[in-house]
């Protein structure tokens, strides 16, 4: 462990899928930047979103809870947040001056959450919130002449894509990161820092630079992945730009993905101005670089849009994290470990050399030497969204190292993938006897996660139970309980 404490950089994007770099080859899309910096990196490849639409994600995040945990099950503008001990805040107890630039979704949009500078992007859609430091600057900047289409259009969630209508340099991307060098300019030199830098792209709109849509114009993207069992969303979709599930048309779906691919590579281009502005000011050396996302998108595979599915794209997220030369960590990827959102708090804590608080639910993901993850171990991950944003489905699922179990609380239908040999999630195997008992075994563990839920009737008598659809977000008051490495987790004290 370094003697100094290193500054932390976390970069986190909305919405980047992630199977969607560079050095995986299973895109044509390129990000020379961050390929750059996942050499330098532990790299996880089998990294999940817990709960895949922003507000539960971000909540997962900040606190290092489940969303059973936090009170977040889905996706609900409006609801106060009033967590404490966040991981910004136990780092600015720990010495760290915290900052936050971009996009946060919390509510109100100005509260801090434990950072103590916030440069905001926000979108305006909830009445009475304040405009955000972006469009008051945007607006500023062009005369009122370049609107922000994450504001103007019908829907920042649509899958319409179209060129940036300004100069690239009024780019809410741009903006973001000039913004983020603006408040290391202006931090106290006597403290180690944490900056969170929350691109609000590649989330909808699909409206990368002009530039960077050209280069992307004449590229053959891949073709959607459907799979057999998804014909029930194969209807043609209605011209609605909010649409999230049908069979777009071939020319408007090409667009969207070259579109999506644009504008990964346009970000791409700012997380390298980033972290060449971290060089030249000699502070590279001693900071540590993680780059994550709250959730995928799904670019029309199995004629879906958008998140909330636990369908890889939707819930599959990049996460690889470099450290400074001072901690001796060896670059690699880990293959076989199970991670998530809930583990950055833990992880940054211990790099911090600050203690994780007993209630947290995440594991540290930083090696006690360059061959292993002292003290990680995880069999399964459990995931949920409820309500999500597609016919009011109750998701619920349980993903293991060679297989996924999903189930639809509300409807009863279930989904089992063998993700060793069908990792695109072409076959539902539900029905198939040679997995009956891989499903039932998967089917238990969602049980014991369930079962005796405060407030849920999702089980009964050892049972799951058809018709429940959960709220999206409740008050949360839970005991305590063993969870399966045989630790008891306490109670968290906070309240939604």
């Amino acid at each position: 462990m370094a003697k100094q404490k290193p500054n932390i950089l976390f970069i986190f994007p909305d919405q980047w899928r992630g199977d969607c770099l560079g050095f995986l080859n299973k895109h044509p899309v390129q990000t020379p930047f961050l390929d750059d910096l996942a050499e330098k990196s532990i790299v996880f490849p089998r990294a999940y979103s817990t709960s895949p639409t922003c507000i539960p994600a971000r909540a997962s995040l900040l606190t290092g809870l489940t969303p059973n945990s936090h009170g977040r099950l889905g996706y609900q503008d409006g609801v106060p947040w009033r967590y404490k001990n966040t991981m910004p805040e136990l780092l600015r107890n720990g010495g760290y001056e915290t900052m936050c630039v971009g996009k946060t979704h919390f509510f109100p949009q100005r509260v801090r959450m434990g950072f103590e500078s916030l440069r905001l992007y926000g979108n305006q859609w909830i009445e009475g919130e304040p405009e955000s430091d972006y469009h008051i600057w945007l607006r500023e900047k062009s005369n009122g002449t370049v609107r922000d289409p994450g504001v103007e259009v019908c829907s920042d969630n649509s899958w319409h894509a179209r060129p940036w209508p300004g100069p690239e340099e009024l780019h809410p991307n741009v903006w973001t990161t000039n913004a983020a060098q603006e408040q290391i300019d202006k931090r106290d030199p006597t403290r180690p820092f944490f900056l969170q830098v929350n691109y609000h792209r590649p989330h909808p709109p699909f409206d990368p630079p002009a530039s960077f849509f050209a280069k992307y114009s004449q590229v053959e993207p891949l073709k959607p992945i459907i799979g057999e069992w998804a014909a029930e969303y194969s209807k043609p979709i209605r011209k609605d730009l909010q649409e999230k599930w049908g069979k777009l048309d071939d020319e408007l779906l090409t667009e969207l993905r070259q579109a999506y691919y644009a504008q990964l590579t346009a970000l791409d281009y700012e997380i390298g101005r980033m972290i060449y502005y971290l060089r030249r000011k000699k502070i590279l050396d001693n900071t540590i670089i993680i780059f994550s996302s709250d959730h995928g998108e799904t670019l029309g595979d199995h004629h879906l849009f958008g998140k909330c599915t636990p369908f890889e794209p939707s819930v599959s997220i990049p996460l690889f994290i470099a450290y400074p030369p001072t901690f001796g960590v060896k670059p690699r990827p880990i293959e076989n470990m199970l991670v998530s959102l809930i583990d950055i708090m833990p992880t940054l804590l211990e790099c911090a050399n600050l203690p994780v608080p007993k209630f947290c639910e995440g594991m540290s993901l930083l090696p006690s030497s360059q061959q292993e993850i002292a003290g990680f171990k995880r069999n399964y991950l459990h995931g949920e969204h409820a309500p999500a944003m597609r016919r009011e489905e109750s998701w619920q699922f349980i993903i293991r190292q060679n297989d996924k179990f999903i189930w639809d609380a509300k409807s009863g239908q279930e989904w089992y993938f063998d993700l060793k040999t069908d990792p695109f999630e072409i076959k539902n195997r539900v029905g198939d006897p040679s997995y009956a008992s891989e499903i039932s075994a998967c089917r238990s563990i969602l049980v014991n996660e369930l079962e005796g839920r405060h407030g849920d009737s999702l089980v009964k008598n050892g049972t799951l139970q058809t018709g429940v659809a959960l709220p999206a977000c409740r008050p949360f008051l839970l005991k305590p309980r063993q969870d399966f490495d045989g630790k008891i987790r306490p109670a968290p004290e906070i309240h939604l």
